[in-house]
């Protein structure tokens, strides 16, 4: 019987001792040691908040060595901006890689009245980095967005560019612009002139953009590319480049309308004394060529005429030009046999042009009213109507209207005289002037 309590007790405490493990030792009759802590598990970080329609950008001026961060003021309650650079340390203990926002700046808040408005932050940088903008609420700090919703911008100063011309200095007429980038494929350029914009350019390798520079003054510009590497991230580079065209403003070109229109007289006024050595000068109507002249001739066609400035004429019929633009174009040969042309836009227009002699604004006139003046127009056969006030007082054909109109019978005070015309081709406009009609002293 008592070998029998012995066995069951042996096979108790095989049943318990398991137990005993996860229990205190102290209950289950331990060392009598500190009880074992329970591990607190690791938090998992919160998302830093992001704020949205902020447009972050970045942009490099290598020729400078500055960094520029722009982005819009969004906010109407921000404490302020924080610009914060990526710094990355290596842990020797785990071997891991950690990284860490370092605060590089922060910038004061703006005032509600400025929300909308572009805010900009520069700083000369040598090295590559990664780049991000917080804005600063009473709650939380929120990071800005690019457009394209990027937390953060990557500016690298190491990138290789330069601008290419596709002629050789001096440069002249149309000049192809292109880049020349090493370390990134870019997204487009956009190129400036003197910080004008000329345009941009998608096409790769090259990036070619055509740049007139026929229409630039002599002498040094600035040639401006701003490349986009990344999407919001921007490297701009420049180059000086020396112009020197023939000076297409030797002449200035002129187109006056002879009364009735009959007649087109194209003058080329030489504008430059001495500079240019002419030798003759064309006229191109449309590509057309109309009369070489080697000398000026318009001392030959006014009396009383100054020899300065060289004044070139070419009489040319209005009925054998069609209605629309014309393009006129002179060009210059030098004694030393070098050429200049200068072109402008001539339009033709087929609605007539009214000129009123009398009476003029504001006249005062007595007992009769005389109405006088002339049509301008690139056709014949204009129907001219006149009015005084709403009555029609004259109605007839031609490019000129002389009348005289009784006002006796009528009370003092302001009238208006209108004249419309209208051409064969249906085309019609109006003109009008205001006068007073009163007693006139005798004197």
């Amino acid at each position: 019987m008592l070998g029998s309590v012995v066995f069951l007790e042996q096979k108790m405490l095989k049943l318990l001792s398991p137990l005993c493990v996860v229990l205190l030792l102290v209950s289950c009759g331990g060392d009598g040691g500190e009880p074992t802590p329970t591990p607190t598990p690791t938090p998992t970080p919160t998302p830093t908040p992001t704020q949205s329609g902020s447009l972050l950008q970045a942009s490099f001026d290598k020729q400078a060595g500055m960094l520029t961060l722009e982005w819009q003021d969004i906010a109407t309650n921000e404490l302020g901006y924080r610009v914060e650079k990526k710094v990355e340390s290596v842990v020797a203990a785990v071997t891991a890689v950690t990284s860490v926002w370092n605060v590089i700046e922060d910038l004061p808040a703006y005032n509600n009245t400025a929300q909308g408005q572009k805010i900009t932050w520069n700083k000369p940088i040598t090295a590559k980095g990664e780049y991000r903008v917080l804005v600063k609420l009473p709650e939380q700090n929120k990071v800005l967005l690019t457009a394209s919703s990027a937390e953060s911008l990557v500016i690298s100063p190491n990138i290789e560019a330069s601008i290419i011309f596709s002629h050789q200095e001096p440069v002249s007429g149309t000049v192809n612009l292109s880049v020349q980038v090493v370390g990134v494929v870019p997204k487009s350029v956009s190129y400036y002139k003197d910080l004008f914009r000329l345009g941009s350019a998608t096409t790769s390798p090259d990036f070619i953009r055509a740049w007139n520079a026929s229409n630039e003054m002599d002498g040094m510009h600035q040639i401006l590319a701003q490349i986009e590497v990344a999407p919001n991230n921007y490297l701009t580079i420049q180059r000086q480049v020396e112009v020197d065209n023939p000076n297409p403003d030797i002449f200035n070109i002129g187109v006056q309308r002879f009364r009735a229109a009959k007649i087109l007289r194209v003058s080329a006024t030489q504008a430059i004394k001495s500079v240019f050595d002419v030798k003759s000068v064309q006229l191109f109507w449309d590509g057309t060529p109309l009369a070489l002249l080697n000398e000026p001739n318009y001392c030959q066609l006014i009396s009383d005429c100054e020899p300065y400035p060289p004044i070139y004429i070419w009489d040319v019929s209005s009925s054998n030009i069609a209605f629309g633009p014309h393009e006129l174009t002179v060009k210059a040969e030098s004694k030393s046999g070098e050429l200049v042309e200068k072109s402008i836009i001539y339009t033709k227009n087929d609605v007539p042009e009214i000129v009123i002699e009398q009476p003029i604004s504001g006249q005062i006139v007595g007992n009769t009213l005389s109405i006088k003046g002339s049509i301008l127009d690139d056709e014949d056969g204009q129907l001219v109507v006149i009015k005084l006030r709403d009555l029609e007082i004259y109605r007839g054909v031609g490019s000129e209207y002389s009348i005289n109109y009784s006002m006796s019978s009528l009370p003092f005070g302001s009238y208006n005289v209108s004249v419309s015309a209208t051409s064969k081709s249906g085309q019609s406009v109006s003109k009008g002037v205001s006068f007073n009609y009163q007693m006139l002293s005798d004197r």
